[in-house]
């Protein structure tokens, strides 16, 4: 799994090297996120996000909110050895962007997706997550609204760093993850193409952890006609309100590091 990384970090370093030719923007994201696992098999997740870009040309204020459940006949129907328990996922998202040059956009977007686990080692596992999204856009003022639909599908993992991790209650950990996304119907503005992430993360005790990322996204925005290279400079953390089983095995709190967002 080593290997994994080191061409992940390889490959976010050529496509910097890469979008010097393309119209390029930072930007700087803060999260916060909690889980709330409040019955066996069941949780909650919410995420609030303060982000803005340079050159500064917006602010963007986010909170989304998603239900999670265990699906527990997934066994029935699926056989693979290495396959873990997969629980089904269902969120709404509230995105507001205050641009400084142009009209302020509002979207509203549902999701619906499930996800599953391969184990690939004693102390690693990789996440596949997939989801459909339904997106509502109104740009403020002229009170028309434009909808959207695509389709995404994610691989994350995460590895504790040697030693460092005990028994998986507190330490430092390596998040990765590569996201690809179908427009099923764009919408006019942020409709991502690839998202690629590699950071570090630390986790606190088994109730709270943080995480400092870079992410390198590829954007289409039909509203500005641009394609751009963004790479996001993003701090979160994460809190879990109760301790417990939750979606996953016992023993298996390895899982917990590797996130949905």
């Amino acid at each position: 799994m080593n290997r994994i990384y080191l061409i992940a970090l390889f490959f976010i370093l050529g496509l910097s090297l890469k979008a010097q030719e393309n119209k390029t923007f930072r930007e700087y994201l803060f999260s916060y996120n909690f889980t709330n696992k409040y019955k066996e098999g069941k949780q909650f997740k919410g995420s609030a996000e303060f982000k803005i870009n340079s050159p500064h040309e917006f602010n963007y204020y986010s909170f989304f909110g998603s239900f999670q459940s265990l699906n527990k006949n997934s066994d029935e129907f699926i056989n693979f050895r290495n396959l873990r328990p997969r629980h089904w996922v269902y969120g709404v998202g509230f995105y507001y962007t205050d641009q400084l040059y142009s009209r302020d956009r509002f979207e509203l977007r549902f999701m619906q997706g499930t996800s599953f686990y391969f184990k690939t080692g004693q102390h690693s596992s990789i996440k596949n997550f997939i989801r459909i999204e339904e997106r509502f856009q109104r740009s403020m003022g002229d009170g028309e609204w434009s909808d959207g639909y695509r389709f995404r599908y994610k691989l994350s993992s995460a590895i504790p760093l040697g030693e460092l991790l005990f028994d998986f209650s507190k330490g430092l950990y390596m998040p990765v993850s590569l996201e690809a996304f179908v427009n099923l119907q764009k919408t006019d503005r942020f409709n991502d193409v690839i998202r690629l992430s590699f950071g570090l993360g630390y986790k606190i005790n088994p109730r709270w952890k943080v995480e400092a990322d870079l992410v390198y996204k590829r954007t289409q925005d039909q509203g500005f006609n641009i394609n751009s290279d963004n790479f996001l400079f993003r701090l979160r953390v994460f809190n879990t309100f109760k301790k417990g089983r939750g979606l996953i095995f016992k023993n298996d709190e390895l899982l917990d590091l590797i996130e949905d967002q």
